[in-house]
């Protein structure tokens, strides 16, 4: 079973105050353990170096550490690259959903996923990736839905 990680859910598992931080590590854990496949895209790579360095919490985090995070993600996780084409793509997949701004970004997720041949994709954001998803594309989730919950399990089994 191969897991597409959005950005958020990334942030999640690596904050630990989120309030998602449980279930997204727990994702992270099947992932390190072997017993999902996970991937993502060299772009949240740097999405989550960019959030973890500008969040208000106290102390912040610095950019050493944020690097180590990536990382960390990157030993665990198929990172795939971003073609010309896949960003043109998902330019036009905002612009026949009239998607404005950082939908992009979701989009961008969705075409590596997609293309990756993922069965999930896991984010903390899932109303603007379920209105960007391919119909035939992998399954849009939070770590915090019960279908997700039920899913990991399947995988510990």
């Amino acid at each position: 079973m191969k897991a597409a990680i959005d950005t958020s859910v990334l942030v999640a598992a690596h904050l630990a105050t989120h309030p998602s931080h449980g279930e997204a590590m727990d994702w992270m854990n099947a992932m390190a353990a072997g017993r999902a496949e996970g991937m993502v895209t060299l772009h949240a790579l740097a999405e989550v170096w960019s959030v973890l360095t500008k969040l208000p919490i106290h102390p912040r985090i610095d950019p050493a550490s944020a690097r180590m995070v990536v990382g960390e993600i990157a030993t665990i996780a198929q990172v795939t690259a971003l073609t010309h084409a896949m960003y043109f793509q998902a330019l036009d997949r905002c612009v026949s959903q009239g998607a404005r701004s950082g939908a992009v970004f979701d989009a961008l997720h969705l075409i590596a996923a997609e293309r990756a041949g993922a069965d999930v994709v896991l984010t903390l954001n899932e109303k603007d990736f379920v209105r960007l998803a391919h119909p035939t594309g992998p399954r849009i989730l939070a770590p915090h839905q019960e279908d997700a919950r039920t899913l990991l399990a399947s995988l510990t089994r």
